[in-house]
């Protein structure tokens, strides 16, 4: 049986809140003996689009983890209110103080809390903050294929209302989506942060081809029973195109969801994601120039993954 999620009643996401509240009294993974406060033993930092949705939802199938209600709760790469508005305006930092951190593990009771913050693999302060709040703390990334991996992110664009240009044109050098698969530089920077024993690196091929396998060594990783039962015949947050083009412009979109906010009412934010998510069908396959275009661009990045991780990734090539 799936145990809970980690919350508290009526929890209500203050945006204004300060970060000054300092570590005196917390031990990371467990009740600080001044203040109560309950942190995650484990963060998930990476990487989007790579299975991270899927992974979330078997993890929390698990009765000896908690992981909080909120996926992406962003608190460790949290740049500053400014910097957030100016610089990531379509990123959602739900949650900024440690307080409020601490609230989303308060129920963990005997269970592993775990954070899943994948927006921490390309974040200029996630290293400094883990540092500062989680000191102790362990960290897992999943990867991708690069390839497969950009085109995802832009069909994620499309589906949200954030872009309109065709593969051949979008997924170029410079753009977000192609330039977040070069991960050994971060892979190595978290590693050298931390040591690479407190930094382990699954593929998203292994959840894929062999997710029985891939689940009961992250489970024992997590220090948690590694022979518990987990459904992973569902797939979460695939990628797509929408059936009906007609459809799709009369929805709001996700952008326009998000820039009404809370003037849109409920019940039709509601309704459009659910028409939205009726309306997706499987996305086409990337076009082979492109594919072979954007394979040759990260092969060099590839080499260096195989040497780094001790894998033979010639799929990704």
């Amino acid at each position: 049986m799936a145990g809970p999620r980690c919350g508290f009643a009526g929890f209500v996401v203050r945006y204004c809140s300060s970060l000054g509240a300092g570590l005196e009294g917390v031990q990371d993974g467990l009740p600080g003996h001044d203040t109560g406060i309950v942190l995650p033993k484990f963060v998930l930092v990476g990487v989007p689009r790579s299975g991270t949705t899927s992974l979330y939802q078997y993890l929390g199938q698990h009765p000896q983890i908690c992981l909080s209600e909120i996926k992406e709760v962003n608190f460790l790469s949290y740049p500053g209110e400014e910097v957030a508005r100016r610089d990531f305006p379509r990123m959602r930092f739900p949650v900024r103080s440690l307080e409020e951190y601490g609230r989303l593990f308060a129920d963990a009771g005997s269970r592993v809390p775990v954070d899943f913050s994948a927006s921490c693999f390309r974040s200029a302060v996630a290293i400094d903050r883990i540092r500062q709040f989680l000191p102790d703390g362990r960290f897992f990334v999943v990867l991708r294929d690069p390839v497969g991996r950009a085109y995802s992110a832009y069909l994620n664009r499309v589906a949200k209302g954030y872009e309109s240009r065709s593969p051949d044109v979008a997924l170029v050098p410079g753009d977000v989506s192609v330039d977040n698969g070069f991960y050994s530089e971060r892979i190595a920077a978290f590693r050298m942060a931390f040591g690479v024993e407190r930094v382990r690196v699954w593929l998203f091929d292994d959840l894929v081809t062999r997710p029985e396998a891939t689940l009961k060594e992250v489970f024992g990783y997590l220090g948690v029973d590694s022979s518990v039962a987990i459904d992973t015949t569902a797939v979460h947050n695939r990628g797509g195109v929408p059936r009906s083009q007609a459809l799709g412009r009369l929805l709001p979109s996700y952008a326009r969801r998000r820039q009404l906010g809370d003037a849109l009412p409920s019940p039709l934010r509601t309704a459009a994601r659910r028409l939205g998510h009726l309306n997706r069908a499987p996305a086409p396959r990337l076009p082979e120039a492109v594919e072979r275009r954007l394979r040759d661009l990260y092969t060099d990045e590839v080499h260096r993954l195989e040497e780094l991780l001790g894998r033979d990734l010639d799929s990704w090539i």
